[in-house]
């Protein structure tokens, strides 16, 4: 089975086009969804919440780099 790359508690620097809601943010959920099957997927969107303490949803297109993990 396939996991997330990121997961929750990792620190994260949020691209710069993002930087109006926060530069950095910290994953408290990750939401998976797929679809089993021949043609099947996977897809993952995350809770972050920045260092504002504002609460986003996003993708992981919205991350520059993982700064941090726990492990």
């Amino acid at each position: 089975m396939l996991d997330s790359p990121i997961q929750i508690g990792d620190v994260l620097r949020l691209k710069p086009l993002y930087h109006e809601t926060g530069s950095y943010a910290i994953v408290i959920h990750v939401h998976r969804a797929d679809s089993p099957g021949d043609y099947g997927w996977i897809s993952f969107d995350y809770v972050v919440m920045t260092e504002a303490g504002i609460i986003h949803h996003i993708s992981e297109a919205v991350v520059e780099e993982i700064i941090s993990t726990l492990l």
